[in-house]
């Protein structure tokens, strides 16, 4: 936390409002079944990704991650193809259910590591969604 802290201080020149936390997560059993209506047993981990964020006076949405760099992500902006799809959805779909969300500024810090079955893009899409329902 005091990373996503730290650097949105540094990125944007004044302390975030607020921080999310959304934790990784691993079944220790069911994997894939529990839509399929059969058991599961999720749990939390202590690693997590941590959204800092505050809102800013204009509709665009602005996301720095340290290893990833920053997208700017506007209502009529063309969905994206990168990392920033993730963030992008989580936006579109809060507006698209008729959330008026402010512009905001969001830097994410993660202790996740990428694309090893941790659920870290459903903890950064949910980390987005806190920190932009705020």
């Amino acid at each position: 936390m005091d990373q996503a802290i730290g650097h949105f201080i540094e990125s944007r020149g004044h302390p975030p409002a607020g921080v999310w936390m959304a934790p990784g997560r691993v079944n220790l059993i069911g994997e894939h079944t529990d839509y399929n209506e059969g058991y599961a047993l999720p749990f939390a981990l202590s690693q997590a990704v941590y959204v800092a964020g505050s809102t800013r006076n204009d509709d665009m949405v602005s996301v720095t991650s340290t290893p990833f760099g920053t997208v700017e992500l506007g209502i009529e902006a063309p969905v994206r193809d990168d990392w920033g799809r993730y963030p992008e959805a989580a936006v579109r779909a809060l507006r698209g259910h008729g959330i008026d969300l402010p512009g905001m500024d969001l830097v994410i810090e993660s202790d996740l590591p990428v694309g090893a079955g941790l659920s870290s893009s459903a903890a950064l899409l949910c980390g987005t969604i806190l920190a932009a329902s705020q």
